[in-house]
């Protein structure tokens, strides 16, 4: 693990189940409570004792993907150089290459989706279907809706697909809808049990009450986070398709691009009779849904989980275009698909080549240095084990990236932009002499800080931010390093 949301939650909550043998809530969680459907499978993963093992989840959901967009182009017999180079296509995606191999949640949403989509479409060939033939459908779609609460926004969804497919047989319907929402609604019940809000703190507003773990200051520097750079004037909507084949980590979408499929796609609508008499309308549909609800939600590249059916509706578009010109020669046409759905860009072998860049480490040594080398800031957690060996409570300052490591070896972190023990409450209590007092009331027992986090948090020059700090709130330096500081927090006054 080396990104950001799979070390500080999504694989550090599923962790955290492992070790206490059961479902925990963490209030200095981003998300405290959430559905969770791919955290357990991350956590069966986890037991098995690799963190390897949840990485090879997201790669197999992304090969699921890949294989969904294939399954369903043979379906809708599209030419088979257009089918295989759609394949490839979505394959060599830069954003595929560069989540099909981390511990988060986007990758498995996105294959998870064509899995739902192909479900459904598979259920043509098993004409009348039956209420025991709908089940395998049902429950991926409720696998995917406990998954995060924007795949809530995709219930509408399937339950009009599956109207649409099965609505000469009520009973198969009736299953399929019980099925669906019963075993989908699992997360929902319990946050409801728990906070009584389905999925706080979406719906705290509307129900009247407190979102569990959020204050209004929380709410509203999310907002700005995930809304930071985006713009919903209609020119910037228009130029989407463009500005996601041009997407840089740096930019807007905040991520890396597609490829030529997405210049494509707008003309999609245009294969809607084709789809229709084909009884085969759920790519299509479930495409420009999935536009619809990313458009006007946040929509930074990565939650494109529609990513497969942008593909398989765009390789639809070329295959019925070329069969208006009648042409018949297989390498032209292959030639051609190449050219439209992959496109004139360089960035997909780029980024294939990084994925096949590192030996993936096996052995506990493999994975030690691998680590090491990929985030050097887990010097700060080796120091810590020397000065002050778990278990112990720790306020991070900056490192809570690192929050599954320092679990792993026994410590317990808190301290984050948001929730409990924000860096901001820190800031107002070291201005007010009550640092120290502040941070023994959530037992904490070290601070461990990076200083260019620090100082922009606690408004110190990043030369002089740690002494300030060891100073102010009467805080033993136990080691300051370039890139790291820890500090000490005495149970008594001095």
């Amino acid at each position: 693990p080396i990104r950001w949301d799979e070390m500080s939650f999504h694989l550090a909550y599923a962790d955290q189940w492992v070790r206490a043998g059961r479902l925990t809530i963490d209030p200095f969680m981003r998300f405290q409570v959430a559905p969770f459907n791919w955290q357990i499978l991350q956590g069966a993963a986890l037991m098995a004792g690799s963190p390897t093992l949840p990485h090879l989840l997201s790669w197999l959901a992304g090969l699921l993907g890949a294989l969904c967009v294939d399954q369903l182009l043979r379906r809708l017999a599209v030419r088979t150089e257009i089918r295989v180079t759609a394949v490839v296509a979505f394959a060599l995606t830069p954003l595929t290459q560069r989540y099909i191999s981390i511990g988060m949640i986007d990758m498995p949403m996105i294959g998870l989706l064509a899995v739902c989509v192909y479900a459904l479409t598979e259920l043509r060939d098993r004409e009348p279907p039956t209420p025991r033939d709908v089940v395998p459908a049902a429950l991926c779609a409720a696998l995917f809706t406990g998954m995060k609460v924007l795949s809530l926004s995709y219930v509408p969804l399937f339950l009009a697909l599956a109207a649409l497919r099965l609505w000469r047989r009520p009973r198969a319907l009736a299953v399929y809808v019980v099925v669906m929402l019963a075993a989908g609604s699992l997360w929902y019940v319990r946050d409801v049990h728990i906070s009584g809000d389905p999925a706080p703190p979406v719906f705290s507003p509307a129900l009247g009450i407190q979102p569990m773990g959020w204050s209004a200051w929380d709410l509203d520097a999310v907002r700005h986070e995930m809304a930071l750079g985006l713009s919903w004037a209609p020119r910037d909507i228009a130029l989407l398709p463009l500005r996601m084949l041009r997407s840089s980590i740096d930019g807007p979408l905040r991520d890396v691009p597609m490829l030529g499929y997405v210049l494509l796609f707008p003309f999609t609508i245009l294969i809607a009779v084709r789809l229709r008499r084909q009884q085969m309308i759920e790519p299509l549909a479930t495409a420009w849904f999935g536009v619809v609800i990313w458009i006007s939600t946040t929509y930074l590249i990565r939650y494109a989980i529609f990513l497969p059916m942008l593909v398989v509706c765009a390789a639809v578009l070329l295959d019925a275009a070329l069969a208006l010109t009648g042409l018949r020669s297989r390498a032209a046409a292959a030639v051609i698909a190449v050219a439209l759905l992959i496109g004139p860009t360089p960035a997909s072998i780029q980024y294939v080549k990084g994925s096949f860049a590192d030996r993936i480490p096996v052995t506990d040594g493999e994975r030690i240095a691998w680590e090491r080398a990929k985030a050097p800031e887990l010097a700060a957690l080796d120091a810590l084990v020397r000065l002050a060996p778990p278990p112990r409570r720790v306020y991070s300052l900056g490192v809570t990236p690192l929050k599954y490591y320092f679990q792993r070896a026994g410590y317990e972190m808190m301290g984050d932009y948001f929730h409990e023990g924000r860096y901001g409450d820190l800031r107002k209590a070291l201005e007010a002499g009550t640092a120290r007092p502040w941070l023994r009331g959530f037992h904490a027992d070290v601070v461990v800080l990076a200083p260019g986090v620090a100082s922009q948090e606690l408004g110190f020059s990043e030369d002089t931010v740690v002494d300030e700090l060891s100073r102010r709130a009467g805080l033993p330096i136990l080691a300051h390093e370039n890139g790291y500081a820890i500090l000490d927090v005495p149970r008594q006054p001095e």
